[in-house]
Formats: C-alpha cells, sequence, structure tokens
C-alpha cells in the first residue's frame, strides 16, 4: 500500500490545444476538429494561510463542432523521485507519492450549462463542465475557482536542512528573492506594493515609538 504525504509541490497549469484542458504533467490527449480553438486562457492564483486560492478564465470556442462542454485536467498526485527527502531513509520512494488536494469552489459559463462534477482518475482530478443531455457550439466562456492545498513544505529535521539548502543555492544562483516564512513573504509583497503606491519618506527609528512625558 501506498502511503500519501501531503507536502511540497510546485503546480503547473497548462492548457493544452483541444477539447480537453490538460495539467502540465498530464498525458491526456487533447483532441479537436477544424475550427475549434482557445481562444485565451488567463490564471490568477492567490497565497492564503488555508490554500492556494486559483480563478482560471478560459474562452473556449467549439465553432460548429456540438459539445457537451470541457474537461478541465489538474495534476492531484505526484510520484517521487529516488532520493527524496521526504521518504524516510531506508525505505523506497515507490510506496509514497505527494498530494495536493482541489477543492472546487465556483464554475461559471456564459450561455452554456455550467453543471460542474469532479471524479478522480489516476494521478488526476477531472473537472467536468456541461450538460449531458445539451450541446453547444461557439464561443463561451468558462470561470474555475478552486483551492490546492498541500503545497507548503512542511517538513522538519534532516529533509529539512537538505530542502533548505537546495533552494537557498537555487535562488542565490539565479537572483531570486527568497523567504523561509509565509510572514516573511507576505511582508515583502506588501512593500512592493507600498513603492507601486507612491514615494516612501525616510523617518528616524523613533518616530515610530514617540512618547510623552
Amino acid at each position: 500500500m501506498r502511503t500519501t504525504r501531503f507536502t511540497t509541490a510546485f503546480v503547473t497549469i497548462a492548457i493544452a490545444a483541444g477539447v480537453w484542458l490538460v495539467g502540465a504533467a498530464g498525458e491526456a490527449a487533447a483532441q479537436f476538429a477544424g475550427d475549434e480553438q482557445i481562444d485565451s486562457y488567463s490564471s490568477e492564483a492567490v497565497v492564503q494561510s488555508d490554500a492556494v486560492h486559483v480563478t482560471e478564465t478560459i474562452d473556449y470556442d467549439f465553432g460548429a463542432n456540438p459539445r457537451h462542454g470541457i474537461k478541465r485536467y489538474i495534476q492531484v498526485r505526484y510520484d517521487l523521485p529516488d532520493g527524496s527527502p521526504i521518504v524516510p531513509k531506508g525505505e523506497s520512494s515507490l510506496d509514497y507519492e505527494r498530494v495536493t488536494p482541489v477543492d472546487v469552489k465556483a464554475v461559471t459559463a456564459t450561455e452554456a450549462p455550467d453543471e460542474v462534477s469532479v471524479e478522480h482518475s489516476g494521478q488526476f482530478d477531472i473537472i467536468r463542465i456541461g450538460d449531458p443531455d445539451v450541446t453547444v457550439t461557439g464561443k463561451h466562456t468558462y470561470t474555475i475557482e478552486y483551492a490546492i492545498k498541500g503545497v507548503f513544505n512542511t517538513v522538519d529535521g534532516a529533509s529539512a536542512l537538505t530542502d533548505s539548502f537546495t533552494l537557498r543555492r537555487t535562488a542565490l544562483m539565479n537572483k531570486i528573492a527568497y523567504y523561509t516564512t509565509v510572514a516573511g513573504a507576505k511582508a515583502s509583497v506588501e512593500g512592493i506594493a507600498a513603492l507601486h503606491a507612491g514615494p516612501l519618506d525616510v523617518a528616524p527609528l523613533q518616530s515610530y515609538f514617540k512618547t510623552t512625558f
């Protein structure tokens, strides 16, 4: 039996040119005919304390092809590589996998059925949007809101030291800002927002701790 661990995962979402919208690591085939295509795709992710909240907007053109709707494939289970620090010493990575559960919050579709169902198949969650008794053609916009959990690394001990060394070295070599806590990352984002909002004034430290006698 494989042991499931809720650990770090870097989630990559890609759009395949076809009826199926496939996660980057998926192997599901995209199939379409003639003038059917994805006109545009956008994704916004917001990191919160409980999960990463994602909103995807997909402009899809079915052309003259009658379809029931779309399927969105999102990978939620990942095999662990050999030597992964997540795997206990002396055990095989084949007995473990990492999981990033997806919780679908809301789905909408313009001038098309927005009935939604979610099923699990292999390493993927499949979000089906549409009505099995109704077909649509032409252009429609689908919006999917969902939360991804298990994307933060919570390991400790020797494996945490190994992970942090690799992350720090990679960040330094690629000149990438690196934060070890959610609070630190949040403070950095707030500082960047303040810089964009307008110029900052220099003030002595004492001004933040004024007292009267």
